[in-house]
C-alpha cells in the first residue's frame, strides 16, 4: 500500500484519467476527510486535484456515492 501525500489514504493502484484527475483503486482512509471517516474503504475514488473533490461510485461506475469537496493549500 502506498499513502498519497495531499490527502489521507493509502492505495494499491492508480490510473491517469485527466491533468490533475487520478482514479485510485483498493483505497482506505486512514484519517478522517470530511465525511469519509478512518477506516472507510474503497475499490475506486476519483480525485480530481485541480476542482478539488473527490467522487466515490458504484461498482458499475454509475452512481455517484458519494461525493467531497476539498481546498488544496500550497504550503513550503
Amino acid at each position: 500500500m502506498r499513502l498519497e501525500k495531499t490527502i489521507p489514504f493509502t492505495w494499491k493502484g492508480w490510473d491517469d484519467q485527466d491533468t490533475l484527475v487520478n482514479s485510485y483503486y483498493d483505497v482506505e482512509f486512514v484519517e478522517d476527510f470530511g465525511i469519509i471517516k478512518k477506516g472507510d474503504k474503497f475499490s475506486c475514488i476519483t480525485v480530481d486535484y485541480g476542482q478539488g473533490f473527490i467522487e466515490v461510485y458504484n461498482e458499475e461506475g454509475e452512481v455517484i456515492l458519494l461525493k467531497q469537496n476539498f481546498k488544496a493549500i500550497p504550503i513550503n
